[in-house]
């Protein structure tokens, strides 16, 4: 279970975020998607898929959805490290626990708008396949700045990757 910007309770059992467990989740009375996640389709491609964006561009995404929106995210790990990240929302179907906190009030919630995740680290093709998919229509990123800078080994950098990927897509039409 992802929780951003808390802990979870010791004394409440877990359950896991799944698509099997969304009603008893709900009947614990925490919030899950009511709107059917496999009509979503990802029109938006977002690397770096970390806490800031969960918390805010996902769960925007999300309340869309909720209110009839089709449009969903794919999420893009260009890093060896986004496999952590990816290995988390597989698990959980792509979806996770978003927990708001206000004046000491502790408001959790299932997200349901990640659909997909992409690893393309050391695969730019992987990459250039998102971009180049009809369904893309908007690349967002929230990286810190190492993710813009060049690695030390000569390997291309976000921006490398990103240019190389929207040529791809350019050439096959997009």
């Amino acid at each position: 279970m992802l929780v951003y910007g808390g802990s979870v309770s010791t004394s409440v059992p877990v359950t896991p975020v799944t698509t099997t467990s969304l009603a008893a989740i709900r009947d614990r009375g925490v919030p899950v998607p009511t709107y059917d996640r496999s009509r979503l389709l990802p029109r938006i491609a977002h690397v770096g898929v970390g806490g800031f964006h969960r918390s805010h561009m996902a769960l925007y995404v999300h309340e869309l959805a909720e209110s009839g929106s089709e449009w969903g995210i794919r999420g893009v790990g260009l890093l060896p490290g986004d496999e952590r990240m990816r290995d988390a929302l597989l698990a959980q179907d792509f979806m996770y626990t978003l927990t708001e906190k206000s004046n000491g009030s502790h408001e959790p919630q299932v997200i349901g708008s990640i659909i997909d995740y992409v690893l393309s680290a050391d695969d730019q093709a992987a990459f250039d396949s998102v971009l180049a998919d009809d369904d893309t229509a908007i690349l967002s990123l929230t990286i810190t700045e190492s993710g813009y800078a060049a690695p030390a080994s000569g390997a291309s950098c976000t921006l490398d990757a990103i240019a190389a990927a929207l040529d791809a897509r350019r050439n096959t039409g997009g």
